[in-house]
């Protein structure tokens, strides 16, 4: 079930505005501005690891995208408690994949700042969630594995994605020219098996096989911690 209590929590659209804000943060990465940008005070980034983190990307010329991580991953972690609140006693939280290893990521010319911030992101919600009794698990280890090994996945293309950007440039009449996967159907399938051997639907969204990878090393790592 999607929704955690009355007031409507939806997941999904919750994992959704993480990634959203921390794409949103790498877009502006190479704007960079000045004090103004500064992130929260207090919270999880003060750990001595993450400031140090925080200050490699800020030198890189983020600081605007370091506020925006540090402020999506503060309000994941505020979004984790509040459900454990609630009363939920089995919260699994997945960290943030290496950003910078999907055809997005491939396609700026500042992989190490990606990698900065997914780090800073990733740091944030590990600090926040420890002790809350909520389940971290390392998602971005996995995906560097399929990375590494895409054949031991089943996977068989990793660099393009399985919606063909001209295609659904021509059926939105141009509305759409990022081939974003929301507007992806068989009919604009770079091939029909497509879904079931790449990795990825659009430049940062997974296929079918795609969610088949997360869903197994969600539910073996679940099962290793007597989850069910």
């Amino acid at each position: 079930m999607a929704k955690i209590d009355r007031e409507g929590i939806d997941i999904r659209r919750l994992a959704g505005a993480a990634m959203a804000a921390l794409l949103a943060a790498i877009l502006i990465s190479g704007c960079g501005s000045g004090s103004d940008s500064a992130g929260p005070g207090a919270g999880p980034a003060q750990d001595a690891e993450l400031t140090e983190v925080a200050a490699q990307v800020a030198a890189a010329g983020g600081d605007a995208a370091l506020a925006a991580v540090q402020q999506a991953a503060l309000e994941l972690v505020g979004q984790m408690q509040r459900i454990i609140g609630k009363g939920a006693t089995r919260v699994v939280v997945l960290n943030v994949p290496d950003i910078a290893d999907t055809p997005f990521g491939n396609a700026l010319p500042v992989r190490p700042l990606i990698a900065g911030m997914v780090q800073l992101f990733n740091g944030v919600i590990a600090v926040g969630l420890s002790g809350t009794g909520a389940e971290l698990l390392d998602y971005r280890a996995e995906f560097a594995r399929v990375i590494a090994n895409p054949g031991a996945y089943h996977v068989s293309e990793i660099n393009v994605p399985a919606c063909d950007p001209v295609k659904i440039e021509a059926i939105t009449e141009g509305l759409e020219e990022d081939g974003s996967s929301l507007f992806c159907s068989r009919h604009t399938l770079v091939q029909n098996a497509a879904p079931f051997t790449y990795l990825f639907a659009d430049s940062v969204h997974p296929t079918t096989l795609g969610h088949l990878v997360t869903t197994r090393f969600v539910l073996i790592e679940m099962w290793k911690r007597r989850l069910f």
